[in-house]
């Protein structure tokens, strides 16, 4: 196998860019006193990546965990559960991705944090070179939901391994 190559889940995983969509019951989570608890959130939002590794609703997101490639692209996006249901009063968007660096540890972006919203909805990050191993970091996703024109902001706190 190449050293560039990681196997994940039985399957060989190349370097390429990354993708992560955010489903959120944004009726139910709005309507929670705010602001919610963690277990709150997790329960109300579901996270999967381009291979399908997935944070179901009340799964702990925390332990949602994506490998990541030096140089490629990190692409995060955002949803309602039902949009043409109880959802579709409710705008969901991103707001920001930040890293919660542990000491020691480089940034894992190109870019500095927090990383914005692009004019595509989404957020997009560049994954660093590093030239030493470092220990996974946890980040925070910022979405909003607003509703009659009020907005809410909410945390996720996933983690980024990097494949090294």
């Amino acid at each position: 196998m190449n050293p560039k190559e990681l196997t994940n889940k039985g399957a060989v995983t190349k370097p390429r860019d990354r993708d992560i969509m955010v489903t959120i019951n944004s009726n139910t989570l709005y309507n929670l006193p705010y602001p919610p608890t963690e277990a709150q959130i997790d329960a109300n939002t579901y996270l999967v990546d381009d291979e399908g590794l997935e944070s179901r609703f009340g799964e702990s997101n925390k332990n949602f965990e994506t490998l990541v490639f030096p140089g490629k692209e990190m692409i995060w996006a955002a949803r309602s559960f039902e949009p043409l249901g109880v959802d579709r009063d409710y705008s969901v968007s991103l707001q920001s991705v930040s890293q919660n660096k542990e000491p020691g540890n480089a940034n894992f972006f190109v870019q500095a944090t927090p990383l914005p919203v692009s004019r595509d909805g989404k957020i997009h990050g560049t994954i660093a070179n590093f030239d030493r191993p470092i220990s996974d970091d946890s980040y925070t996703i910022n979405f909003l939901i607003t509703y009659q024109g009020e907005t809410r902001t909410y945390p996720l706190d996933p983690k980024l391994r990097l494949n090294q």
